[in-house]
């Protein structure tokens, strides 16, 4: 069974595992991260949480952190869904479960009328899920980095009218 939680101090060893594992960077980000910037990031995440904002959640399969949910306000003021699970439960179908219990977080729990989610053009995988999930592609950007990037949005349905 998939779940998601809040994130909290308690996660950061398998928060190292995960943000220290080479093949989560090969569609995600530059890394692996160092476990100081991984302590920083937990540390902010978790401070999110207390002060009454949304922020990261963990994705369990039976108890046990097998990956993050990232559901955030990102710098366009749009709520943005992501996901970076381990890879030794890749193509599971797990980011699917976790992608539909943070739709249905944010549907329950904010005022939100629509989620965003971003992809590397080159990430087949993760486009997959995110349209699964029931996005649209509605831009395509080629970031600072070089990298093209398609930006897919979902209207939640508790939010139409």
């Amino acid at each position: 069974m998939i779940s998601i939680r809040e994130l909290v101090l308690s996660d950061l060893e398998s928060m190292i595992e995960l943000f220290t594992d080479e093949r989560v960077f090969a569609n995600f980000d530059k890394g692996p991260w160092s476990k100081s910037r991984i302590e920083e990031s937990v540390l902010r995440n978790v401070s999110i949480w207390y002060s009454g904002q949304i922020g990261s959640h963990v994705i369990c399969k039976e108890n046990r952190v097998i990956g993050k949910l990232i559901v955030f306000p990102n710098k366009d003021n749009e709520h943005e869904l992501g996901f970076v699970l381990h890879p030794s439960y890749w193509g599971k179908g797990y980011a699917t479960v976790a992608g539909e219990l943070g739709i249905n977080y944010l549907e329950f729990n904010t005022e939100v009328d629509h989620v965003v989610a971003f992809a590397r053009k080159s990430n087949v995988a993760s486009i997959r899920v995110i349209q699964k999930l029931g996005f649209l592609q509605c831009d395509e950007r080629t970031g600072a980095d070089g990298i093209t990037r398609f930006k897919y949005i979902r209207s939640l349905a508790s939010k139409r009218t």
